[in-house]
């Protein structure tokens, strides 16, 4: 056995530090994937169940959110329109209605006349 002090003869430089070859990685790497490996498929098989079940709710919750406030603010919109329309037919009722009211009370000037017109001809 070589202690850490002495040199091999196969070393590139004397001095450097010795790096890990893939023979020392190895075993290390395999127990990662022989341990590790379905640990991280059932992971991801539990993380993909999960969203599958969870994420169309989730979602929906979300777009519920965002689909109320803008029924509110849609809502908040129409109100205003209505009541500018409201506003606007009650001033043309109210124009009109004058038109007319003026209208009679031409009438009632105007017909005796005609008719005293029509008797005297």
């Amino acid at each position: 056995m070589i202690d850490a002090g002495e040199r091999r003869e196969d070393d590139p430089l004397p001095g450097a530090p010795i790096t890990p070859t893939i023979d020392a990685i190895w075993p290390w790497l395999n127990n990662l994937l022989v341990v590790g490996g379905p640990s991280a498929v059932a992971a991801l098989a539990a993380t993909a169940g999960l969203w599958k079940g969870l994420g169309p709710k989730w979602i929906e919750q979300r777009l519920g959110i965002g689909l109320e406030k803008l029924k509110a603010a849609q809502q908040k919109e129409l109100e205003g329109f209505k009541s500018e329309q409201q506003k606007e037919m009650e001033r043309l009722w109210h124009f009109l209605s004058s038109r007319i009211s003026w209208i009679h009370e031409k009438e009632f000037e105007v017909l005796p006349k005609a008719w005293l017109m029509l008797k005297s001809s």
